[in-house]
């Protein structure tokens, strides 16, 4: 099932095995830069609510955009979060 694969694949990240600098020398591209200029321009109206609504900042939210999904689809992330958390949680 694609959620198991995601959470063992999450588990094994390499930001948990790798040196700060390793890790954004690696990751951090122009292309991220870029595309994350691009995107905040694009959804600078719903960037402004949700920071303005939840205190989240727009360019915390950006970088983990970028991060998590390349600025792809957030929904698998978010769902491999949900799995994480149900996975760790006991309800008693």
């Amino acid at each position: 099932m694609q959620v198991e694969h995601s959470v063992a694949l999450d588990r094994v990240q390499p930001e948990f095995h790798e040196e700060v600098w390793q890790y954004l020398n690696i990751r951090v591209s122009d292309w991220r830069i870029r595309t994350g200029k691009e995107r905040a321009k694009e959804y600078a109206e719903l960037l402004a609510r949700v920071e303005r609504d939840y205190a989240v900042d727009r360019y915390i939210m950006l970088g983990l955009w970028g991060m998590e999904s390349a600025f792809g689809d957030v929904v698998l992330s978010l769902a491999v979060r949900a799995a994480e958390l149900a996975d760790t949680t006991t309800l008693s």
